[in-house]
């Protein structure tokens, strides 16, 4: 972040944890560290603020990215407990984009067994048979 006028660690931690700080400042904070696709961040700031705006920017830009842990914390910033077919839109996304896990996760939220199943065999592929496998087979 050379160069950057986000808050350093401190800073950020000095912002998010004061007892009295205007929402206008999180916002802003929240705003600058989105601009620079620090989205994590952007949801503290957003959060702590309750600003609605903001994390439904960041829901939609977990949705676009197949990021199922930051749509999980957008949702639960949001006060939203189910999400079902969101579930599985999120899932397809994070699946074009070869996020596998996301993608399992998504679809174990939405309650998609058999696309769970498919996201399984990708992850873990039966191991071919070798050759002597295969000789063994034609003797049985």
């Amino acid at each position: 972040m050379a160069g950057s006028s986000l808050p350093d660690m401190k800073q950020k931690q000095k912002l998010l944890y004061a007892d009295e700080i205007s929402a206008d400042v999180l916002i802003k904070q929240g705003m600058a560290f989105f601009e620079e696709g620090w989205l994590s961040d952007a949801l503290d700031f957003f959060s702590k603020a309750q600003h609605t705006e903001g994390l439904e920017m960041l829901k939609r830009a977990a949705m676009e990215q197949g990021d199922a842990f930051l749509f999980k914390r957008c949702l639960d910033s949001l006060g939203i407990e189910d999400a079902g077919s969101q579930w599985c839109e999120l899932a397809d996304r994070a699946l074009s984009l070869g996020k596998l896990q996301f993608a399992k996760e998504g679809y174990r939220r939405c309650g998609d067994k058999k696309a769970m199943k498919k996201i399984d065999d990708m992850i873990s592929p039966e191991e071919e048979k070798t050759t002597d496998d295969l000789d063994h087979e034609d003797e049985n």
